[in-house]
């Protein structure tokens, strides 16, 4: 993973505790840009877990969050 990616992921974890959906939404394009292949492999771990069994409340509580300011 490189250290630009490794950097957008902790400022987007930060900024998802802090509920702030802005700096959320810039990170996320950020993130697209950087890589989209991981981009697109996250979005799909969040979209599948939030249906299936034990992580699926946490999942479902990150794409409440997440989804109304992910990238169309």
């Amino acid at each position: 993973m490189s250290q630009g990616l490794t950097r957008i992921l902790e400022q987007l974890v930060s900024a998802l505790s802090e509920r702030d959906a802005s700096r959320t939404k810039m990170l996320l394009e950020d993130l697209r840009t950087e890589d989209l292949s991981f981009f697109e492999r996250l979005n799909d771990f969040v979209l599948k877990a939030a249906t299936s069994g034990t992580i699926g409340n946490a999942a479902y509580d990150w794409l409440k969050v997440l989804w109304p300011i992910l990238p169309k």
